[in-house]
């Protein structure tokens, strides 16, 4: 989400479906019709742990999100639905080194790092995110902010609608991060 707020704290609907290498093309050339294509990110998200302040990787996350455009660091807790990924999401800008120096000093470590190219597509209230995970492989997410936990059932619907649209219907619950700790960074689970 484009802002120049410098901390923000929201509910996020999150969910994603898996794609095949042979899916990528297809769904690729349907999101470039859309209006609100955003340009190629590459982004590398840094998670972070504290020996006092265990996360449970899915449940909870801190993190360092790393783009040419800058750095944010991102608290994600309370997790509302284990199925889409819907959580509570505070952020704050930051300016990259520093925000790894500071983290460090108050005494968290580094975990694991996800590195994804990202494309950005604007569709029905929803930012679709074309992700291309190393390790992983191709994922599309729908996101959305949300007032209420009592909006996060129809957000549910309308992302299944959008999904079904492009022919999709393996989703993934799990974070990148947990993909990626479960794989222990080896192998592609998703073509």
């Amino acid at each position: 989400m484009n802002s120049t707020v410098l901390w923000g704290l929201v509910l996020e609907f999150r969910m994603k479906a898996v794609l095949s290498q042979e899916e990528v093309p297809e769904v690729q050339r349907q999101l470039e019709a859309l209006r609100g294509v955003q340009p190629l990110k590459p982004m590398t998200d840094h998670y972070y742990v504290h020996s006092s302040k265990p996360f449970t990787p899915g449940e909870e996350a801190l993190r360092i999100r790393v783009t040419p455009q800058g750095s944010v660091i991102t608290h994600r807790g309370g997790l509302k639905d284990p199925e889409s990924k819907s959580q509570l999401e505070t952020t704050l800008k930051v300016s990259g080194g520093q925000a790894h120096d500071f983290l460090v000093a108050l005494g968290f470590n580094q975990i694991k790092q996800v590195v994804k190219q990202r494309r950005t597509y604007v569709l029905n209230g929803f930012e679709l995110h074309l992700d291309h995970v190393e390790g992983l492989g191709w994922f599309l997410q729908a996101v959305r902010s949300v007032n209420k936990q009592a909006d996060m059932p129809l957000a549910k619907l309308e992302a299944q609608r959008l999904f079904k649209r492009f022919n999709l219907a393996k989703f993934e619950p799990r974070s990148y991060l947990e993909l990626l700790l479960e794989n222990n960074g080896a192998g592609a689970t998703a073509g």
